[in-house]
């Protein structure tokens, strides 16, 4: 079915806009049955058809690393990022791809862009913090995590980083506070029970 889709979905678009899905679908598929070679033959066709859909792109970026072809992952997600610089998900990925290809300064660049497209989520700024706390950067790791727990002041996750950025930074007394938040919203979670209607 995904097959047949795929293969009329240049006549169909016209009529159905969404048709890229099926093509994502059916590589999906093959990658599940570890043919990434199919995959990514039908990725490409489909980004040639679909060249704004990030969608196709990310799922042939993700087959490329697993194909161990970084840095052609990397370049398919940097230029969709610099095409679409309103993109929270491809600032996303351009950051962990520079981040595993050992560029630490670009991949912060692009997660703090993500960053500011989203003023909701924490994941470029928790991926900040723990980059710069692997690089002993401490200061910039405890400001870039201090800005999550601001984003999301409910999440123990949170506070339980801060906990240990700070206690590396010899803050210990601080420390101990922010694990003893996460501690006591965990409890909150554990002691709230849905009422029945």
């Amino acid at each position: 079915l995904f097959a047949t889709a795929t293969a009329t979905a240049p006549n169909d678009r016209k009529d159905y806009p969404r048709t890229w899905l099926a093509a994502v679908n059916l590589a999906g598929i093959r990658r599940l049955q570890n043919d990434l070679p199919g995959a990514l033959k039908i990725l490409a066709q489909a980004r040639a058809d679909y060249p704004e859909i990030w969608e196709v792109r990310s799922l042939e970026s993700e087959c490329l690393r697993e194909d161990k072809k970084s840095g052609e992952a990397l370049q398919l997600v940097s230029d969709f990022a610099r095409n679409h610089w309103w993109h929270y998900g491809a600032s996303l990925a351009l950051g962990r791809l520079c981040a595993e290809a050992g560029d630490p300064e670009r991949a912060v660049t692009a997660l703090q862009h993500a960053s500011r497209l989203d003023v909701h989520e924490v994941d470029a700024l928790n991926l900040i913090a723990q980059m710069r706390l692997r690089q002993n950067r401490l200061a910039d790791a405890c400001q870039a995590q201090q800005r999550a727990v601001a984003r999301q002041p409910d999440a123990p996750r949170q506070y339980i980083l801060l906990s240990d950025i700070l206690e590396r930074m010899g803050q210990s007394a601080e420390a101990k506070d922010a694990f003893a938040n996460a501690a006591r919203l965990k409890a909150i979670g554990r002691d709230t029970k849905v009422l029945p209607n």
